[in-house]
């Protein structure tokens, strides 16, 4: 990381990155292909991650082939989710608690910038909203990742200069994203195995959130977060 570099505030990505939902996109998306007499499985559906739904599901009807019913499909997965919202809580990723608490301890303010529509953000989020002072989704920008519209917004909204900001992200989309904006980013993989294009363009590749944390510590033990 730039030795100038000063850790004014923090930027995650959501899904597979603070909630463990794309294993819960991926149950749904499953259920709704079978439906319909096609097989998803897990490989196929992780090189889908961390792109917004809408280009994904294009993604999805050209890998399944032509004849693939997308509209139906789209209802039926949309229906699945829903219901497994209604039945249980996305859980937090390993160590997003206490980075949280990390975060808060040294008055270091914190945004999310998903790909995924507001008002999925906040049902996902739930009474966790609280923890995040700015939320920035797909449809508050203009254009989605890899472009760097979401991540510039949650800082400018933040007040605090791009190149100030460290970006927590777990797909390579996400990484090109917050690489554009100016961030320096650190790379917490999901289901999506990252590529040598990605893994080199972040600060760090870490295997949790568990491992991001003694980073921020010691960075922000020697940097003042005043501006």
């Amino acid at each position: 990381m730039d030795t100038k570099f000063r850790l004014q505030a923090v930027i995650f990505d959501l899904d597979g990155l603070v909630l463990d939902s794309e294993r819960c996109y991926f149950r749904c998306w499953r259920r709704a292909a079978a439906d319909l007499g096609f097989e998803l499985n897990e490989s196929q559906y992780a090189e889908l991650a961390g792109i917004p739904n809408p280009q994904a599901e294009k993604m999805l009807a050209s890998l399944m082939g032509e004849g693939f019913p997308m509209a139906r499909f789209s209802m039926l997965w949309n229906a699945y989710w829903d219901e497994l919202l209604d039945l249980e809580e996305i859980p937090f990723k390993p160590g997003v608690l206490e980075l949280l608490e990390l975060l808060d301890a040294r008055s270091i303010p914190r945004a999310i910038a998903s790909s995924s529509l507001e008002k999925d953000v906040l049902i996902s989020l739930g009474s966790r909203l609280e923890r995040f002072a700015v939320i920035v989704s797909l449809d508050k920008v203009s254009n989605g990742k890899p472009q760097p519209d979401l991540f510039l917004a949650a800082a400018e909204r933040m007040g605090v200069a791009p190149q100030d900001c460290l970006a927590l992200e777990d797909s390579d989309v996400g990484v090109c994203s917050a690489v554009a904006a100016g961030m320096p980013v650190i790379l917490v993989p999901d289901m999506q195995a990252p590529s040598a294009e990605a893994s080199a363009a972040a600060w760090r590749v870490c295997s949790s959130l568990y491992e991001v944390i003694p980073l921020i510590r010691d960075w922000v033990g020697t940097e003042s977060t005043s501006s």
